[in-house]
């Protein structure tokens, strides 16, 4: 009796354990990207500086006008709005030769960035797509364990199908995310073809693996039984022998 109870106090903490564990995965995956920034501290300050230079830029431009539209009704005269023109005229030049090697240097980080997080621009949607890839992932392993306990054919199926389905949703999120094939340099319909399969070979690999580890769960769980039954026969084998020598 003793060793069935520890046997199933074992399986139910290793089961809390799991289940917990995976709980705490999910909302980590999924909430870590509220803590990172959107773009890299590099980047952004390129971004701000291109933003700056250009509303110089646009300020510039915008009192050339104002300064022709002075001209036509007569406020300044011919000198004065040459003057202006030459002025805002190279000023703006120079800005935008700044603001050229600026898109230069923003395209180099840009890049850089994409090549260090999967072609992703940031950190933050990289753990954005990878947090609801984990979600997608654990929550139909989830379903694929259950499918395999479940004993109603109907229900069984219902169970299979939808695990089956958020399996291939889950291996598409993390082949994409990865992107092996995109580096092939294939026709998009190629490569959305090619990242589909990788995701239902993704399924069907949880498929059986989880229905390996519920077999296993199963196995562990009968044998405890039989060693529990051969106890409880060996204790009243011992008791009648007992009883036999006493009489």
């Amino acid at each position: 009796m003793f060793l069935m109870v520890a046997g199933r106090v074992i399986i139910k903490l290793f089961h809390n354990i799991k289940i917990h564990g995976a709980a705490i995965l999910m909302g980590v995956a999924f909430f870590t990207h509220f803590f990172l920034p959107r773009r890299e501290a590099d980047i952004t300050m390129v971004k701000a500086s291109m933003a700056k230079i250009e509303y110089q830029i646009d300020s510039l431009n915008t009192g050339i006008l104002s300064g022709a539209e002075d001209f036509r009704q007569g406020k300044i005269d011919n000198t004065a709005f040459f003057s202006l023109l030459d002025h805002n005229g190279a000023r703006a030049k120079i800005l935008s030769q700044e603001l050229k090697e600026l898109n230069i240097e923003f395209d180099r980080l840009d890049a850089y960035y994409k090549d260090r997080y999967f072609n992703y621009p940031s950190r933050r949607s990289l753990m954005w797509s990878l947090g609801l890839g984990i979600i997608i992932t654990v929550l139909s392993l989830r379903l694929m364990v259950k499918s395999h306990q479940t004993v109603d054919r109907y229900e069984k199926s219902a169970d299979m199908i939808l695990s089956f389905m958020g399996g291939v949703v889950g291996a598409y999120f993390f082949a994409w995310i990865l992107d092996p094939v995109e580096r092939l340099d294939l026709p998009y319909a190629w490569y959305i073809t090619l990242t589909v399969s990788m995701g239902v070979l993704g399924a069907i690999l949880s498929y059986f693996i989880t229905k390996i580890k519920v077999d296993k769960i199963n196995e562990l769980k009968d044998k405890v039984k039989f060693l529990q039954l051969w106890i409880d026969s060996k204790l009243k084998t011992e008791k009648k022998k007992r009883e036999a020598k006493s009489t």
